[in-house]
């Protein structure tokens, strides 16, 4: 395997380290530092997910125009430095500036994570081989989200919000340092920047910037696949989200289960991850993410259960959230491909990536609304989840369909 493969899945790993050592407990800093309610809490969330929208498509777009390389860095540093902003914020207990520095470090990070995803396309070919490279990358994730969180889940009881932010701060500049250092540009890259200086000798020569854009467009079975992710954005959503506001409420569980709970999830998928991808390298990618919608319905729900039932809540908050990481391992892996796969040159890479990012970013800001509205007017612990598990419906169709009519060689896991 490429080295580069290692080198930015290890990058991604300080990167995650930092962010989960506080971006999972926000929520918990507005609503029990700052005193907003859920409806709030929701607001501020979906407005810091949604600048990541238009984030995700423009670094897609910009990732085929400028090169992968660059954006990784440039949204890192900017991801950073947001980072030690919010620091400063919380040690003032500044609301405004508090939701502004956690917008812009979402926008920041989003930009980098298409052209992030073309960079080790770039570097693969469909099939296991691309397969077994995102693969790589999702465990350095979880790697360092789990030490993380569970790191978080510690710090923030004894430390406070505003340090906590700090050291999140000093993680993310460390992967900068490391990622500037040891990553090179892909070949696509170096073929790309040949190619611009070219372009730049030739004072008649308009090529158009946003022919990915276009293709995106009128691409009927991509669009179809971003529709699938919106929905089961709307379920996937839930656990970053409701599942943790649910957790810490209405079940009664302190911050340190919690935190061990994310951890878990975290260790799971470093442990879990090669295993589950070795396991259906072969099988088509929408089977794949069809049993993802079926473990991420049953971990939610039966936990939901659970709570009602007021039976083993602690041990089946474990058990709902192994069950929870088996369907977030099988999503990844059609998630992480398919768009490289779709897409018809290298060229466009990127920018698909970035457009199918867009969608499941729009299907976790759906599901931000749908988790705060639930959560504020539903106590039956399973009239909520059944409330808030609805979209699964349609995803597990659009899979379904997606199946028949995807080209076999691109649909390989």
């Amino acid at each position: 395997m490429n080295r580069n493969v290692w080198v930015v899945s290890f990058g991604s790993g300080l990167r995650l380290f930092g962010l989960a050592l506080l971006l999972p407990f926000l929520a918990l800093y507005l609503h029990n530092v700052l005193g907003l309610g859920y409806l709030a809490v929701t607001a501020v969330t979906l407005a810091t997910t949604g600048v990541q929208v238009p984030a995700s498509l423009l670094g897609g777009v910009l990732g085929d125009l400028w090169g992968r390389r660059s954006l990784i860095l440039g949204s890192l540093v900017l991801e950073a430095a947001f980072m030690g902003l919010l620091a400063w914020a919380m040690e003032l207990s500044l609301l405004l500036p508090v939701v502004l520095m956690a917008v812009l470090g979402g926008s920041a990070g989003a930009v980098g994570q298409a052209p992030a995803s073309a960079y080790l396309a770039d570097l693969t070919s469909p099939g296991p081989e691309r397969t077994r490279a995102f693969t790589v990358r999702r465990v350095g994730w979880n790697a360092g989200f789990g030490s993380g969180v569970a790191a978080g889940g510690l710090l923030v009881g004894s430390l406070g919000f505003p340090r906590v932010a700090l050291v999140a701060c000093i993680a993310i500049g460390v992967g900068v340092l490391f990622l500037s250092y040891f990553l090179e540009p892909t070949p696509t890259e170096l073929r790309q920047r040949e190619e611009r200086r070219r372009r730049a000798s030739e004072p008649h020569h308009t090529p158009s910037r946003w022919e990915g854009l276009r293709r995106t467009g009128g691409d009927r079975r991509f669009l179809e696949l971003c529709l699938a992710s919106l929905f089961i954005g709307m379920v996937t959503g839930q656990w970053g989200y409701a599942f943790v506001l649910f957790v810490n409420g209405p079940a009664g569980l302190p911050y340190s289960v919690l935190g061990l709970g994310l951890a878990l999830n975290g260790f799971a998928v470093v442990f879990g991850q090669s295993l589950t991808t070795e396991s259906v390298l072969g099988r088509r990618h929408t089977s794949i993410a069809l049993g993802s919608v079926v473990a991420y319905t049953a971990g939610f729900l039966g936990f939901a259960v659970a709570v009602y039932l007021h039976y083993q809540v602690l041990a089946l908050f474990f058990v709902a959230v192994l069950v929870i990481t088996l369907g977030e391992n099988l999503f990844a892996i059609p998630s992480s491909t398919l768009p490289s796969n779709l897409a018809p040159d290298e060229d466009t890479r990127s920018t698909y990536n970035g457009a199918f990012q867009m969608y499941t970013t729009i299907g976790a800001l759906f599901s931000l609304v749908l988790g705060g509205v639930a959560l504020a007017y539903l106590t039956d612990p399973l009239l909520l989840w059944l409330a808030l598990l609805w979209p699964a419906v349609p995803a597990g169709l659009l899979f379904r369909h997606l199946g028949r009519t995807l080209p076999a060689d691109r649909n390989r896991a």
